[in-house]
């Protein structure tokens, strides 16, 4: 969960299209004619465990809650970004209001009737009850309040750490907002250890392990660090692998994935399910995987950023041609093969724009081939000039997420992305003298694409083609 609230940015959609397409969770009260009937039903009430689910709009700055999966997995697949458990919630208790601004595209929550009646005057939408708020006041959930912002005006969290940090970094304190059973189901400081020797390890209970025809608990899928991540099981201690590196097939039961019956694909990386693009090295094509369960889409046609493409029987996307980033990628991608067969595409600073290469003018002729104006970039040094004024996007920011197609420009060096997740780039490497044999075009592996690490090297910037 994040400790400081990010910059509001523009908004690149409304919001209103996916609410309205998803009812709220709510929960029904029951009416007794006589008191004392009420209150015997009070004590003798169950009172389960709802996790609410914490999610943020990159775009407009919204943080969003929600108890309901199927709304979580909607806005996933929307662009907004899953930050796990906010807090877990008693399924009754005092009720918490949630009121919509179609205007702002905002969310309020309260448990003020009076509030809610003044927002509803003045022109939100009361959407229902979203949640309960426990009755023993057991922990404090805290709201914050942006004076400076337009939406996402409110913060709502039980972390002391994140709210004071709000608050010093000028968020106005409005005190306890309501109250929690506790703040998260999520394995707490042993993220590696759900089984030891067969044995659960204090985790809760996980429908969604994947069990062998022996009973041993081949994996199964953990939040953590704001997204999913696939925990294999080793000689059945269920040690979490950091470099795992499969396609597998999983359950599709379970909480987390509410698809029902049968079973889904999905891609691990260094441990980690990944969500739209990957790419398979043995087959040379790339796959797409939705963003809300991580299923790899087979035998269908799909839309990414208003372009449809279609997977075929084994999640491959043969064409990719709709998307110049990826059609760069493979463009070089087929150099590499090439080159690794018939040595024909050796690194070369003197003879440099085809058949051989150096680094920087390989990177820009793979936008080349495929169409795309790289400006007056020829040469790492001028690289950031000449793509900048072509319309290219230039980060400097780690905490840019790197996608494939994008340039990593390091200090005297540059390469094109292939697969971040996989740490895969393609590039031109030097081995001696200019088109020395084992040098030039090549797949590549860069470690400190791993968990964004990107910007070791000071200088380095990433080029982004935006089309």
């Amino acid at each position: 969960m994040n400790t400081k609230k990010r910059r509001i940015m523009a908004g690149l959609f409304s919001a209103a299209v996916f609410f309205a397409s998803v009812p709220v969770v709510q929960a029904e009260e029951e009416e007794t004619e006589e008191k004392t009937e009420e209150k015997t039903e009070e004590k003798s009430e169950t009172v389960t465990e709802v996790v609410m689910h914490r999610m943020y709009n990159p775009n407009s700055g919204e943080h969003f809650y929600t108890a309901s999966v199927e709304e979580r997995n909607v806005l996933m697949d929307a662009g907004w970004n899953y930050e796990g458990t906010g807090w877990i919630a008693p399924s009754s208790g005092d009720p918490v209001y949630r009121l919509y601004n179609a205007y702002a595209g905002d969310h309020h929550y309260t448990m003020d009737e009076n509030e809610k009646d003044t927002l509803v005057e003045l022109g939100w939408k009361y959407e229902g009850i979203g949640w309960h708020s426990d009755k023993n006041k057991t922990l404090a959930v805290k709201r914050e309040y942006n004076p400076n912002a337009k939406t996402g005006t409110h913060n709502y969290t039980p972390d002391e750490n994140e709210h004071n940090a709000l608050v010093k970094a000028g968020w106005k304190d409005e005190k306890t907002a309501w109250y929690a059973l506790r703040k998260s189901k999520e394995i707490d400081n042993q993220y590696y250890e759900l089984y030891v020797d067969g044995i659960r390890c204090g985790t809760p209970e996980d429908p969604d392990a994947l069990i062998d025809p022996d009973g041993n608990v081949i994996g199964t899928e953990i939040f953590m660090d704001g997204r999913w991540y696939w925990v294999s099981g080793n000689n059945n201690t269920g040690w979490f692998n950091r470099y795992d590196d499969v396609v597998v097939t999983v359950p599709n039961s379970g909480p987390n994935m509410p698809y029902g019956s049968g079973t889904r694909t999905i891609v691990v990386r260094k441990g980690r399910i990944v969500t739209g693009w990957s790419f398979d090295e043995e087959a040379g094509q790339y796959m797409y995987a939705g963003k809300a369960y991580g299923d790899v889409k087979k035998n269908e046609s799909f839309t990414v950023n208003g372009k449809t493409f279609y997977a075929d029987a084994d999640g491959h996307v043969a064409d990719v041609s709709k998307d110049k980033r990826l059609s760069a990628v493979m463009w070089g991608v087929n150099i590499a093969k090439e080159n690794e067969l018939y040595g024909t595409h050796r690194y070369s600073q003197s003879d440099r724009w085809g058949p051989y290469y150096d680094c920087s003018s390989f990177a820009l002729s793979c936008y080349k081939a495929v169409g795309v104006n790289i400006g007056t970039a020829g040469w790492t040094g001028n690289m950031e000039e000449g793509l900048s004024g072509a319309g290219w996007e230039i980060h400097y920011d780690s905490s840019y997420k790197i996608q494939p197609g994008d340039i990593i420009v390091y200090p005297g060096h540059a390469v094109v992305v292939v697969d971040p997740e996989d740490e895969l780039t393609v590039e031109s490497i030097p081995n001696g003298e200019d088109g020395a044999e084992g040098s030039g075009v090549t797949m590549y592996r860069r470690w400190e694409l791993y968990n964004d690490k990107w910007q070791t090297y000071s200088g380095t910037f990433a080029a982004h083609y935006p089309g």
